[in-house]
């Protein structure tokens, strides 16, 4: 079964690699989408590598004062196996 239509999301899309701003704890991300959360906070989705293996991870974002992009802690990383039994069980839900 594949993961279904695309969803249309606001935002950008992008690749990068290198160590994360704070520790070092993301070896590379690519963003699948942004969903805007309101006046200064947004979700993003994306395809994360951590000590050589790959999740998808939703976390909040905050803009900092220097209008940056910010990861919060409020979030949830999940191993990329199961992307595609999450996607089944979203679509089980759609009326």
């Amino acid at each position: 079964m594949g993961p279904g239509p695309a969803l249309e999301c606001p935002g950008r899309r992008g690749t990068r690699t290198g160590r994360a701003r704070e520790g070092g704890s993301v070896d590379a991300e690519r963003v699948i989408a942004e969903f805007e959360r309101g006046a200064g906070q947004k979700v993003v989705v994306r395809r994360t590598q951590f000590r050589g293996k790959e999740y998808l991870d939703l976390r909040q974002f905050f803009q900092g004062d220097d209008g940056q992009w910010l990861p919060t802690k409020k979030g949830v990383s999940l191993p990329w196996e199961t992307r595609l039994a999450l996607i089944e069980a979203l679509q089980k839900e759609e009326p």
